[in-house]
């Protein structure tokens, strides 16, 4: 019996969601762009484990163990290569087959509704299937999208994503310095700022909103479907760029918006 899915939506789950899904090909010279890997997720629900305990670890067996030394020498990939060779002649159990079973030889027979409603008595019986709301909205791509996002879903990110950003700041702050400790002896006139300074310009971007997300997931389709596989950066040239004509994802949103989020 399927399980009713939860109309609970984790704030957990879109912590960063929107993090390390696109190169940092965009990054300027001050290293503002910087995307974190980790995406912590909560455990699952141990009560959705319905295949009963983990399966016991497999051991090795005891013969083995002593012929290299025990499980340190195993683990460290160390084995001697006499006992290896010798696992080739020996040391092989014979195989073990099993009969099916009976009821398995029997020839399949249809099981009409009523036998599922004698065993399963709080089996549902109604109608069943997509509803003529979710039908319509399914006529296009985007309507099915965002019938499923909804908009409690998208402040339900930008707000988890804020928060991830704060959890973060420091880190952000003293990677893009330890970004431009590199760069400045490249570059004539290039000084490095503090990474306080780095940090107090971080704590001055606006908060991400639930509309700029529904931009910047709008974006990075058109981006998907553009004939090119270019420099993210040149969706934001004021002229054109081999196939990208210019202009178009400034209209929508800046650059340096579009590489924070």
């Amino acid at each position: 019996m399927l399980r009713e899915p939860s109309a609970r939506v984790s704030k957990s789950y879109f912590r960063a969601p929107l993090r390390g899904i696109i190169d940092s090909d965009g990054e300027n010279d001050d290293g503002n762009y910087t995307w974190d890997d980790e995406s912590p997720v909560e455990d699952e629900d141990p009560d959705l484990d319905e295949e009963g305990p983990p399966p016991p670890e497999p051991l090795f067996d005891g013969a083995l163990l002593t012929a290299v030394g025990g499980v340190g020498s195993i683990a460290s990939g160390v084995i001697d290569a006499k006992v290896l060779k010798a696992m080739s002649t020996d040391g092989r159990s014979a195989p073990v087959t099993h009969e099916p079973y009976d009821y398995l030889q029997q020839p399949y027979v249809t099981r009409d509704d009523g036998d599922r409603q004698r065993e399963y008595p709080g089996l549902y019986s109604g109608a069943y299937g997509p509803t003529s709301r979710a039908l319509n909205a399914a006529t296009t791509a985007s309507g099915a999208f965002f019938y499923f996002v909804q908009p409690r879903l998208w402040e339900d990110i930008a707000e988890a994503s804020n928060h991830y950003f704060q959890e973060k700041l420091d880190e952000r702050a003293q990677g893009q310095y330890e970004k431009q400790v590199a760069r400045e002896p490249k570059r004539p006139g290039y000084k490095k700022k503090t990474v306080e300074v780095i940090r107090n310009e971080l704590q001055t971007l606006p908060d991400i909103t639930a509309r700029e997300l529904c931009v910047f997931v709008g974006l990075l389709i058109a981006r998907a479907i553009a004939p090119n596989k270019e420099k993210l950066g040149n969706h934001w040239k004021t002229t054109d760029e081999g196939g990208i004509p210019r202009g178009c994802f400034g209209k929508f949103m800046t650059r340096d918006r579009f590489m924070h989020l």
